[in-house]
């Protein structure tokens, strides 16, 4: 998905096994469909769905408050999770759930910022959909503590430790009801949560009815489920 401006915006549905040149090239097409034109010098904001940037769970040590030395230990964790060393990923921590992290390689991060000036515009973020809904009223409601979130190729459980930590769990592939049900009440469970504190969040390709509590980014495509 990319956004430019505070309007114009592309959704575009690409499998994560797919070449990083051919997805820009799918999303430069449905440009092109949708007529929206990029203008020179414009501002551009990607989100990538969880499956293409699942959450990463992170514990960080009773005591470490200062933001940088969390960054740290986050990339640490997601480095070692990926398989890869520190200096090949680029990977932050969420602002409003400081133990879920997000992390792309180091290329792809290298390729969308090449591709926005080969277009004569400029990079300015890239962060998952997952993130996005962490920011929304409904999930920052202090009732809450877990969070679903299910996107056309993804779904992603947040919950919170109560002790300012937070579990997280990606499951990619289109969602199916059934097992995503019982992954939900298993995980439920697991964290000691209830029904009562659990929000659920969709999104979709296609425009759905403006939701009061969905987050502002893509606005139009989140539904309640």
């Amino acid at each position: 998905m990319l956004k430019a401006g505070a309007k114009e915006a592309i959704v575009s549905r690409s499998p994560a096994t797919l070449p990083l040149e051919r997805v820009l090239a799918r999303l430069a097409d449905s440009a092109a469909a949708a007529q929206v034109v990029l203008k020179k010098g414009s501002r551009l904001r990607v989100s990538l769905s969880g499956a293409w940037c699942p959450a990463l769970g992170v514990t960080v040590p009773e005591g470490v408050t200062r933001w940088e030395e969390r960054r740290q230990i986050a990339l640490a964790s997601a480095a070692r999770d990926m398989g890869t060393d520190l200096e090949q990923i680029a990977c932050e921590i969420d602002a409003l759930a400081p133990g879920a992290a997000a992390a792309i390689s180091l290329p792809m991060q290298q390729e969308l910022e090449r591709w926005a000036m080969q277009l004569g515009c400029r990079l300015v973020s890239v962060s998952p959909l997952w993130a996005t809904a962490t920011q929304s009223k409904l999930s920052r409601q202090r009732t809450i503590k877990s969070l679903l979130v299910i996107e056309p190729d993804a779904a992603t459980l947040i919950a919170s430790d109560g002790k300012g930590g937070f579990k997280t769990m990606t499951l990619p592939g289109e969602p199916d009801a059934t097992s995503l049900q019982a992954h939900t009440q298993q995980w439920l469970q697991d964290q000691g949560h209830e029904e009562s504190g659990f929000a659920k969040l969709g999104f979709s390709l296609n425009p759905h009815p403006f939701m009061a509590n969905a987050p502002r980014r893509w606005a139009g495509h989140w539904y309640s489920v």
